[in-house]
């Protein structure tokens, strides 16, 4: 088994109950200093420690980051996401729009995972860079954008829940999809400002 913290191999961990035990001595000083860990284990993120394998072959990868890192990596990750997601929406409204029904429904369902993201990523982006970075010059713009997802969730949830797909694919093209759009262009921009700054 190789274990590796922040890039530097761990030769001292020879079991899996080693391995559990170092991980949640990390998790502790993480929750101390407020910091995130990620454990990768053969390329695949790990939250729950029983599921990591009896197989000594197996690559283990323990990252700790601040939580600004950790947002700004899902903000460079959401370029790309954030247009599949839409794209994948506005299939899903086409569909039900077009009597297509299952297809619609079925596309939908994939996306709600999605969704649950996008909402961590916009968290994320509020605490840990617009409440506390004086760098962006149009916070107050963005705040007030933001806690605009959560009611046209909640509103397409509602419409979901009593089966009314018409409404669904209409909150989907009218509200979520150019919501997630001006989001799209927005942490582009928050990108490009954070980039300026640190240069």
């Amino acid at each position: 088994m190789k274990v590796f913290v922040n890039g530097q191999q761990q030769n001292q961990i020879v079991s899996v109950e080693s391995l559990k035990d170092l991980i949640e001595e990390l998790r502790l000083d993480c929750k101390k200093t407020k910091k995130v860990i990620e454990v990768i284990i053969n390329d695949r993120y790990i939250d729950d420690l029983n599921l990591i394998p009896l197989d000594p072959s197996v690559e283990v990868k323990i990252n700790i980051k601040s939580s600004l890192e950790t947002v700004i990596e899902s903000m460079v990750e959401s370029v790309s996401y954030l247009s599949a997601l839409c794209e994948s929406l506005e299939y899903s409204a086409n569909f039900i729009q077009q009597g297509s029904m299952e297809k619609g429904i079925n596309l939908f369902t994939q996306c709600i995972d999605g969704l649950d993201w996008v909402n961590h990523l916009l968290t994320g982006i509020r605490i840990y860079i617009l409440e506390k970075d004086d760098l962006i010059i149009d916070t107050a713009e963005y705040l007030t954008s933001i806690i605009q997802f959560n009611p046209i969730v909640k509103e397409l949830l509602a419409a979901w829940s009593s089966e009314d797909y018409v409404l669904v694919s209409d909150l989907i093209e009218y509200e979520l999809i150019p919501f997630l759009r001006l989001w799209h262009k927005n942490i582009t921009t928050i990108l490009d400002r954070l980039a300026e700054v640190k240069d």
